[in-house]
């Protein structure tokens, strides 16, 4: 059985064979597999013989199952056509991958950050007090806007004092992802 070592978006697909061949891999989604029984993309390299294959499969979609199978074709022309095989993309996850926070006066900070998914934005915020976050004075800003790159300025902070400051984002299937400062 051939080994498939998958992420998001790729998939590499290597197998042996006994006799020097090419390396060709048929794919195609498994909903479009089970409409059509019909393989309908071929990849791989079909002019280098080898007896160790791997196929890496690029812009495959996220959390998706593609079915597939191994074709050889030796220099003479025999072929040889694996049984039917499947995996399963992973899901995209979300990240927060970069954050600044601009203080563009005492009472007033400019936060801007980036995520790895289009997702809303909302910071949440408490002031410090006898040194745990307020609870109580916690207050949340969002925007609903879909987007990857975020900034938010938050207005009416109490000059030198420290907040719990929470950037965080939804995308639109509702996956969070959040990341928790001191500023």
């Amino acid at each position: 059985q051939p080994v498939v070592d998958e992420s998001a978006n790729n998939a590499t697909i290597s197998w042996t064979t006994d006799k020097e061949s090419n390396s060709l891999i048929e794919f195609v989604p498994e909903s479009v597999f089970n409409e059509t029984g019909v393989y309908n993309q071929t990849i791989g390299d079909s002019i280098v013989y080898t007896n160790d294959h791997s196929v890496e499969i690029q812009g495959l979609k996220p959390a998706t199952t593609y079915r597939y199978r191994v074709v050889s074709r030796t220099p003479t022309g025999a072929e040889s056509k694996s049984k039917d095989f499947s995996f399963t993309t992973k899901a995209q996850s979300i990240e927060i991958t970069s954050y600044k926070i601009t203080v563009t006066s005492p009472e007033e900070a400019l936060f801007t950050w980036s995520t790895s998914l289009p997702t809303d934005s909302s910071i949440s915020f408490a002031p410090y007090r006898n040194g745990t976050p307020s609870i109580e004075a916690r207050q949340v800003v969002r925007d609903p806007s879909i987007l990857t790159e975020h900034s938010m300025t938050l207005t009416g902070l109490e000059g030198g004092v420290v907040y719990d400051i929470e950037l965080s984002g939804k995308d639109s299937s509702g996956n969070t992802v959040s990341k928790l400062i001191q500023g």
